[in-house]
C-alpha cells in the first residue's frame, strides 16, 4: 500500500515537472481562468493599508494644490443643470438621466449626479469638490491595484503597477478638474467592473459586472470599450477559452455597447442642430469629432498617449517624430505578443498580461484615436492601467533582475514624476488655461460680489467674453455662489452701455491677487442677501 502511494506520488511529480516545462509559469487554471492565493486577512488587509497609504500620500503631494482652486470651465454649466433638480419624490430621480445637451454629450452619472452630491455635503465650496475628485484618484489607483494583484499574483508587483498609474502624467489634470470626472469615474467604474470580472467566479459575476458596465456608460462613452477588455481577458488570460462561452457571457455587453454607439452616430449626424441651435457649436463639434484613418496620424495619436502615460517618455512624445515612434513600438509589441499566446508558442502568465496589458492600452484610446482634434492628456485615466500592467508585466521577464526590476521601475517613474515631470506638466498648456480661467471667473465672482455690497443694484452689466459668458449667462454663477437676487448681464458691446438707478457697470475684474484664499466671502455675500 506504501509502495503503491509512493509509486503513484513519482508518477504525480513527473507529470507535474512535465507540465511545468510546457506551460512554464502559469499556474492551473480554474473555473475563471485565474489561480487566487489562500492568504490570511490580516496580510491582505496589511498589504492594502500600505498601498494606501502610498498611492495617498503621492497624489496628495502631486495634486493637493488643487484644493485651493476655483470652478473651472465646464464646471459652470453642470452646476447650474444640476441646481435645477428638486427631489421631492422617488420619481424626480429621473431628473437626473434627462439630456441637458442631447445625446452627444450624455453623461449623467459624472455630471448631474456628481455634482448634485457634491453640492448636498460642500455647498458651492470648491475645497470639498476639490478633494472628492483627488479622493478618485486614489480609489482608481488602488483599483490598479487589486487588478494587477489578481493577475500578478503578488503584492509588490500589484503596488508597482499602481504606482506606475498613479505618476502618468495625464492624470494631472483630471485631478484638478472637477467636469473631467466624466474620464475620472468612468474610470472608477470600468476597474471595478474589471476586477469584479476577475475576481470572481459564481453566478453573480455577470449581472454584477454587467451592471457596473451599464454604470460606467451613464458616466461617459469612453466605458464603450469594456467589452472588448472582457473579451481579451477571456483569449489572452484563461489558458483555456471557448468562443461559446465568450459569446454567452459577454453577449449582451456587446448589445448594449452597440446601443450605445449607435445612438451616439445618429445624435452627431442627424440630431446635431437641434442639440445645438448655434452654428458656432455646430461646427466645433463636427470639426472636433471629424474622424482620420491615416495610418500615420494614428500611431502618432498613439505615440503622445504613451507619453501621457510614462512620464519619462512625456516630453519626447511631444516631438512628432518620438510620437510615431513610440506609437510604432507599441503597436508592434501588442502584435507580437498577442500573435505568441493565441499560436501558444508563448504560454507564461507574464506574457499573456503583458500582451493583455498593451491591448488594452490600445483598445482604450481606440475612439480618441481616430479623432483628429481631440488629443487631451486626460483621455489615459483607462488605458493606462493596460500601459502599467504592460510594463511591469515585461520588467518582471527581465533575466536575472526580474525580481526586483519592477520595484526599480516604480521607483524611477516615481522619482522621475517628483524630480521634473510633474512641475513640467503643470507648465503644458491644458493647466495654463486651467489656472487662467478659474482664477479669473474667481476675480469676477468675487469683484461683483464685493461692489454690490456697497450699493442695492438691480443689473450688473459685465462685457461679455468666453468666459463671463459662460460664468454669468449659462453657469449663472452670481446666484449659485452669491445668492443674489439681481441680474448680472453680459454685454458684447460694453462702451454703449449708460449708467442708470439700479445698474451697476462693472469693466474689469480685480486682480486674482486680491480675492482672499478663504472661499468665506462667498457665504458672506450670500448672508448680505439674505439681509437685503
Amino acid at each position: 500500500m506504501v509502495g503503491s502511494s509512493r509509486g503513484a506520488s513519482a508518477q504525480a511529480a513527473l507529470t507535474f515537472e512535465s507540465a511545468a516545462v510546457i506551460v512554464r509559469d502559469m499556474p492551473e487554471p480554474e473555473p475563471a481562468g485565474l489561480r487566487m492565493r489562500r492568504v490570511s486577512r490580516s496580510r491582505t488587509w496589511g498589504a492594502l493599508a500600505i498601498a494606501t497609504l502610498a498611492l495617498a500620500a503621492l497624489y496628495s503631494w502631486s495634486y493637493g494644490a488643487c484644493l485651493g482652486g476655483f470652478f473651472h470651465f465646464d464646471d459652470f454649466w453642470v452646476l447650474s443643470a444640476a441646481a435645477h433638480i428638486h427631489l421631492q419624490s422617488p420619481l424626480d430621480v429621473w431628473q437626473f438621466f434627462r439630456p441637458v445637451h442631447g445625446f452627444v454629450l450624455y453623461r449623467p452619472i459624472s455630471t448631474l449626479l456628481y455634482f448634485y452630491l457634491l453640492h448636498l455635503f460642500f455647498g458651492y465650496d470648491p475645497t470639498g469638490y476639490h478633494a472628492t475628485q483627488i479622493a478618485f484618484h486614489i480609489v482608481n489607483a488602488l483599483l490598479v491595484y487589486a487588478i494587477a494583484d489578481t493577475l500578478l499574483l503578488s503584492r509588490v508587483r500589484a503596488l508597482a503597477a499602481a504606482l506606475v498609474y498613479a505618476t502618468a502624467p495625464g492624470h494631472a489634470i483630471a485631478a484638478c478638474w472637477m467636469a473631467l470626472f466624466t474620464m475620472t469615474g468612468t474610470a472608477f467604474f470600468y476597474f471595478l467592473g474589471l476586477w469584479t470580472w476577475l475576481r470572481f467566479d459564481s453566478r453573480w459575476r455577470v449581472p454584477l459586472t454587467l451592471f457596473v458596465f451599464c454604470v460606467s456608460l451613464l458616466a461617459s462613452e469612453h466605458a464603450v470599450s469594456f467589452p472588448i477588455v472582457l473579451t481579451l481577458s477571456a483569449v489572452l488570460l484563461a489558458p483555456r477559452c471557448t468562443w461559446r462561452d465568450v459569446v454567452r457571457e459577454q453577449g449582451l455587453f456587446y448589445l448594449i455597447a452597440a446601443g450605445a454607439v449607435a445612438a451616439k452616430v445618429y445624435a452627431l449626424r442627424f440630431n446635431l442642430a437641434g442639440t445645438f441651435p448655434n452654428l458656432a457649436a455646430q461646427v466645433y463639434i463636427r470639426t472636433g469629432y471629424a474622424v482620420t484613418a491615416n495610418p500615420l496620424s494614428l500611431l502618432r495619436h498613439l505615440g503622445r498617449y504613451v507619453g501621457f502615460s510614462i512620464n519619462l517618455a512625456y516630453e519626447l512624445s511631444e516631438r512628432d517624430v518620438w510620437a510615431l515612434a513610440f506609437g510604432v513600438l507599441v503597436v508592434a509589441a501588442a502584435v507580437a505578443t498577442t500573435v505568441g499566446v493565441l499560436t501558444a508558442r508563448w504560454t507564461a502568465r507574464r506574457v499573456r498580461i503583458a500582451a493583455f496589458g498593451l491591448d488594452v492600452f490600445i483598445v482604450a484610446l481606440g475612439q480618441v484615436l481616430v479623432l483628429q482634434a481631440h488629443l487631451y492628456s486626460y483621455y489615459i485615466g483607462i488605458a493606462a492601467l493596460g500601459m502599467s500592467l504592460a510594463l511591469i508585466a515585461f520588467a518582471s521577464m527581465l533575466p536575472r533582475v526580474g525580481g526586483g526590476a519592477p520595484i526599480a521601475l516604480a521607483t524611477a517613474l516615481v522619482v522621475a514624476h517628483v524630480w521634473w515631470s510633474l512641475a513640467l506638466v503643470k507648465r503644458s498648456d491644458e493647466f495654463t488655461f486651467l489656472n487662467d480661467f478659474s482664477r479669473s471667473a474667481a476675480a469676477w465672482l468675487y469683484t461683483v460680489g464685493s461692489l454690490t455690497e456697497l450699493q442695492p443694484v438691480d443689473e450688473v452689466v459685465v462685457p461679455r467674453d468666453g468666459l463671463t459668458d459662460l460664468v454669468f449667462d449659462v453657469g449663472e454663477a452670481h446666484r449659485l455662489f452669491l445668492c443674489a437676487r439681481y441680474r448680472v448681464r453680459t454685454a458684447p458691446q460694453f462702451d454703449s452701455q449708460s449708467q442708470q438707478p439700479g445698474r451697476l457697470l462693472v469693466r474689469q475684474a480685480v486682480p486674482f491677487a486680491q480675492v482672499p484664499r478663504s472661499w468665506a466671502w462667498m457665504k458672506q455675500a450670500c448672508a448680505h442677501q439674505a439681509r437685503h
